[in-house]
């Protein structure tokens, strides 16, 4: 990678940390890394966010405050008058807030089965397909069900 250090985001962490610094140059504040694809096993993606933690991300901590403080400030006026714009919904009191019922359980009501005898996944009627179900008694605990 002569001719491209840091290109991507690969490289060694002051090729990576220039790469990055550039960008938080001109306002860009999040990135997305892919390091689970190819070859890579999980050790060598482990020891490469401990890396990036330990020689890359301090560099960019330290302007973090002043990056929150300008963006904040930047945006302002168009939070406010969004904000402004905005109908406020009333705040939900508790009993108003509906209790959904989780699938498991509704499904063992319209078909009389009880689906935590047969384990893993079921066929859903209503929709074509397998789903993973949590067991019974998880349902249960979570719908109030006796």
């Amino acid at each position: 990678m002569k001719e491209t250090p840091g290109s991507g985001s690969i490289g060694r962490p002051q090729d990576v940390r220039d790469h990055l610094m550039g960008y938080a140059d001109v306002g860009i504040d999040q990135m997305i890394f892919i390091q689970q694809c190819g070859l890579n096993k999980h050790e060598h993606i482990c020891e490469a966010l401990e890396l990036f933690a330990s020689e890359v991300m301090p560099a960019l901590k330290e302007r973090e405050d002043e990056r929150v403080r300008q963006k904040e400030e930047e945006l302002a006026p168009y939070i406010e008058a969004a904000l402004a714009r905005k109908a406020l919904t009333p705040e939900l009191n508790e009993k108003d807030i509906p209790n959904v019922e989780a699938m498991g359980i509704l499904l063992e009501r319209r078909t009389g089965k009880d689906y935590a005898t047969a384990g893993g996944t079921f066929a859903d009627p209503t929709r074509g397909g397998a789903i993973p179900m949590v067991s019974r008694e998880i349902f249960a605990k979570a719908a109030k069900v006796e």
